[in-house]
């Protein structure tokens, strides 16, 4: 399900490390304790967190060089996949998922089973937004909408989230967005309903468009993960970072915001999966997981 998020030369330089990869997760451990339930204490988060800080890595000469073969690259790592997410496949978690799903949340997710997860930056490598139902467009007064047409096959099938990855903007199921190890669910303050309707009718007519290899926000005719996110919802205060010559939104910038407070995002659902286990962590833990990431960047 999750699309590849980075750039290029990231990309290529990290296609080296995939036995590693592959060999760390074999050796990832697992939980012990009963199957959907809290999975223990939470450690106390670290004292600095720079939050998407520091992302470049590379020269820009070689960014450069592998830029027009950025389609190419893309999709090769975005194949990459040695397992499912420890999420996927169990019921209790797609449950528990759609009780506290509202239109227009976001929905972050990562998984150590796809090298995307070695090559991009990041906690979450991903962002998906859900829309909701035909009744929920039908109350938000959109479902009537020319937009709403060509979708309603799918809507009506369960494909009620929203995604960007190398295969473009295209809806997908609560059971495919499950395919990761760790899931998010951050919910905007959109008070106003004429800019929930102005956010759902940009995302439905969003769909079909072309997937932006080269992570660039500036190109409006093609977009990548949080991008989508962004142009959907400009109220929320999350700005561009300049990498590698172009404006890119990570998908971590909107747990950072959630984990702030006051923020327009509200942390409502953790879900982390491991391999025989999957459970609930606090909202709060969101905070922590992030410092410790972040912390442990060069």
């Amino acid at each position: 399900m999750t699309g590849p998020g980075c750039l290029t030369a990231l990309w290529l330089k990290r296609l080296l490390l995939l036995p590693c990869t592959l060999l760390l997760s074999a050796l990832a451990g697992c939980v012990t304790g009963p199957g959907g339930g809290n999975l223990g204490p939470e450690p106390p988060p670290p004292a600095i967190r720079k939050c998407c800080a520091n992302v470049e890595r590379y020269p820009d000469w070689l960014v450069a060089v592998l830029d027009p073969v950025a389609p190419v690259i893309g999709r090769v790592v975005a194949a990459v996949e040695w397992r499912n997410g420890h999420l996927y496949g169990r019921d209790g978690a797609v449950r528990l998922l759609r009780r506290h799903l509202r239109p227009l949340d976001i929905v972050l997710v990562t998984s150590g089973g796809r090298l995307t997860n070695a090559t991009l930056p990041g906690l979450f490598k991903h962002v998906a937004i859900h829309l909701g139902s035909d009744a929920d467009m039908r109350r938000l007064g959109v479902w009537s909408d020319a937009v709403a047409h060509g979708q309603a096959p799918d809507i009506l099938a369960g494909r009620t989230f929203i995604e960007a990855d190398q295969d473009g903007v295209h809806l997908s199921s609560a059971e495919t967005v499950l395919n990761a190890d760790y899931l998010v669910v951050l919910r905007p303050a959109l008070a106003a309903r004429a800019e929930r309707r102005r956010a759902m009718r940009f995302l439905l007519g969003a769909v079909g468009q072309p997937f932006d290899f080269r992570f660039d926000a500036d190109t409006a005719d093609c977009f990548f993960c949080s991008e989508l996110v962004r142009r959907a919802l400009p109220s929320l205060p999350v700005e561009a970072r300049h990498i590698y010559g172009r404006h890119v939104f990570v998908p971590d910038q909107f747990a950072d915001l959630a984990a702030a407070r006051p923020s327009r995002l509200r942390p409502v659902l953790y879900l982390m999966g491991h391999r025989d286990e999957w459970g609930t962590r606090s909202p709060a833990r969101l905070r922590g997981d992030l410092a410790r990431y972040w912390a442990a960047q060069p």
